[in-house]
């Protein structure tokens, strides 16, 4: 997976080595590349000094970097010198050291197994403080490639690499252990899942990013996994515009999309579902996940207990209620929706939730400071269409809502966000989630990353619009 981070001219690849599959094979590029003219480490003495000035400089020197990396590519028989200067550098001078072997592990190898047992004894004895450094060389190591730029390199000087793992809404590994290089952000790891691992297609394709897993809220598209202590993140998108088509050509998207709606309304809960709705919901969801298994009586669904119960497909508003009175509320409409196949379980229960005040709003726990009447603890809800600030007591409540156009700029500093307005007063919030609430209104408001390539030719559903109140919405759809 190094070809991702670091770049390469793919005519001068090696087979790399078992295991490391997911590097393309190239079976007739030679097994050395052209060395440039500016590299002319050709000795065990040149590296040794390149190596020794790099640990002891006082400022980060990527050009001696790139140049000892250049030198393994360049010369077969100094890449176990190479990596034998290189780990004695991690020992003298770690801080330096571990990024000089991250660079030359995504240039080439070690040309023999005994040093590359060397290498990996040196990572299994690597002090905690490096793990990261450990993991990123694990995974990129095996392949032979030109070094990175020294612009790139410049980077692990800022922040070190990552190896993460991100999965989808639901829980499903998309990929595990992926290598991220300090200089590629945010904005480029969602670009390579959506071109490489999910294939999209969809004109919305571009309103997908990271979240993180443990607290859900948004990374900045500018942002970078390396500056970030998290590991675990969860792909879906960041902006979900009102009364947009759940119907797509690509079916991917469409299971996604299903897939996010479900888990705000299911385990969020920031929907206001009525209940002469959630009945079809459950049903819909009931369907999507068990499919021709779904139970049709009253009794069996309110028996279901081995993998999904039938608390577990309502709302949170819901789960205090008995079995028994919710699977009579569902049960009506399995044998309505029983023939339905899987994409249009999918649309049906988008159709049913896309056009709620709330759909597709990143919500947020807030303390207004300023700019409100009434200051206070709060939920900020930011959207495609603005933002609303929602009594902390009761997430449906709505106090104050402000316009996509109203709002004129915004700025954070610490745990704080000022939200300036073209008319109304600043509104000034107080939140652990500050970098979140940023993301959003980059994205929401801002569109930043977001192009959309075919509108609806019947509604333009990337207008902006009002936060309508829920009886306004219901006679819009």
């Amino acid at each position: 997976m190094a070809d991702f981070f670091a770049p390469k001219r793919p005519s001068g690849r090696v087979a790399p080595e078992p295991g490391l599959g997911t590097i393309p094979e190239n079976r007739d590029a030679p097994a050395t590349l052209p060395r440039a003219k500016d590299d002319q480490l050709d000795s065990k003495e040149h590296v040794a000094e390149a190596v020794d000035a790099f640990i002891k400089a006082k400022s980060f020197r990527p050009a001696l970097a790139r140049a000892v990396a250049s030198a393994a590519r360049n010369v077969p028989a100094l890449r176990d010198d190479v990596y034998d200067h290189v780990l004695t550098a991690l020992r003298r001078q770690p801080q330096r050291g571990w990024p000089l072997l991250c660079v030359v592990a995504l240039t080439c190898p070690p040309a023999t197994d005994a040093w590359r047992r060397n290498v990996d004894a040196a990572l299994a004895c690597a002090s905690s403080d490096y793990v990261r450094y450990v993991l990123f060389v694990h995974e990129v190591m095996g392949a032979v490639a030109s070094p990175p730029s020294e612009q790139h390199i410049a980077a692990f000087a800022m922040r070190p690499p990552s190896v993460v793992n991100i999965t989808l809404v639901d829980g499903e590994a998309l990929v595990e252990a992926l290598p991220v290089a300090p200089w590629v952000d945010c904005a480029a790891v969602s670009k390579h899942l959506i071109n490489t691992r999910l294939r999209l297609t969809d004109a919305r394709r571009s309103t997908f990013g990271l979240f993180f897993a443990d607290n859900g809220r948004p990374l900045n598209r500018s942002e970078f996994v390396g500056d970030v202590d998290e590991s675990a993140f969860v792909f879906k998108r960041v902006l979900r515009f009102l009364h947009e088509p759940s119907r797509s050509d690509d079916p991917v998207f469409e299971r996604l999309n299903f897939l996010q709606c479900e888990d705000d309304v299911l385990n969020e809960g920031r929907l206001p579902i009525p209940r002469k709705d959630a009945g079809e919901l459950a049903a819909l969801s009931l369907l999507a996940t068990l499919g021709a298994a779904t139970p049709i009586s009253v009794e069996d669904l309110a028996n279901l207990t081995e993998d999904l119960s039938i608390n577990e497909c309502y709302p949170p508003l819901y789960e205090s209620e008995e079995p028994l009175a919710l699977a009579s509320l569902a049960a009506p409409y399995i044998e309505e929706f029983r023939k339905l196949d899987a994409r249009a379980l999918h649309r049906a229960f988008v159709d049913r939730c896309r056009a709620r005040p709330l759909y597709g709003a990143h919500v947020f726990e807030v303390d207004v400071v300023g700019g409100l009447d009434a200051p206070g603890a709060y939920r900020l809800a930011v959207g495609s269409r603005g933002l609303a600030l929602l009594d902390d007591d009761d997430v449906f409540g709505v106090d104050c809502r402000y316009a996509v156009g109203d709002v004129a700029s915004w700025s954070s500093t610490g745990d704080s966000v000022e939200v300036r307005f073209r008319e109304a007063a600043p509104l000034l919030v107080e939140s652990a989630q500050a970098p979140g609430i940023v993301a959003a209104l980059d994205v929401c408001i801002k569109r930043l990353g977001v192009v959309v390539e075919e509108p609806s030719q019947r509604r333009d559903w990337t207008a902006h619009g009002l936060f309508a109140a829920p009886a306004e919405e219901s006679k819009g759809d």
